[in-house]
């Protein structure tokens, strides 16, 4: 099954205390494309695989092609990756208020790290923010999984 579309999301740094529910999955993803590149990326979900071409119109909004493939495709892709880069983390989906956000939790080299995002109809639609919502990153380049792959989490600092 293939999905073209223009995604429309807004991304949040989380609180620690955010709720965890039993909703989640486990995601290893790594990147084949380099920076300034259109993103071609692959992911390992726990009962899937994906590979996924993304262009950016900005910040906010991107055209994605999406395809899901085999494991054992996904797996000989993510080998051409970094090892020591590859994200890893577990992907909550919580509701709040009648709207799905998509709650990041990272590991490795990112860990401590935790991202929501939140796809969205229009740039303009309105939403509700939860109490476990932090500070705006949706126009910080550096949270962009693409960027903390390749710059990780855990050396921002040196």
């Amino acid at each position: 099954m293939t999905e073209e579309f223009t995604e429309i999301e807004r991304k949040y740094l989380v609180h620690a205390n955010f709720p965890k529910p039993d909703n989640f999955v486990d995601v290893e993803q790594g990147y084949l494309s380099e920076p300034g590149e259109p993103e071609l990326r692959v992911r390992i979900e726990t009962h899937r695989a994906l590979l996924t071409m993304k262009t950016r119109h900005d910040y906010l909004s991107a055209n994605a092609l999406t395809s899901e493939i085999s494991p054992i495709l996904a797996r000989a892709l993510l080998k051409l990756c970094d090892p020591e880069k590859v994200i890893v983390k577990r992907r909550f989906f919580v509701t709040n208020k009648h709207v799905t956000w998509e709650v990041d939790e990272f590991y490795g080299s990112n860990t401590g790290l935790i991202i929501a995002e939140v796809e969205l109809d229009t740039v303009s639609q309105n939403i509700a923010l939860p109490d476990w919502i932090g500070r705006e990153i949706t126009f910080d380049a550096k949270y962009t999984n693409s960027s903390l792959f390749h710059y990780p989490f855990n050396i921002w600092g040196t």
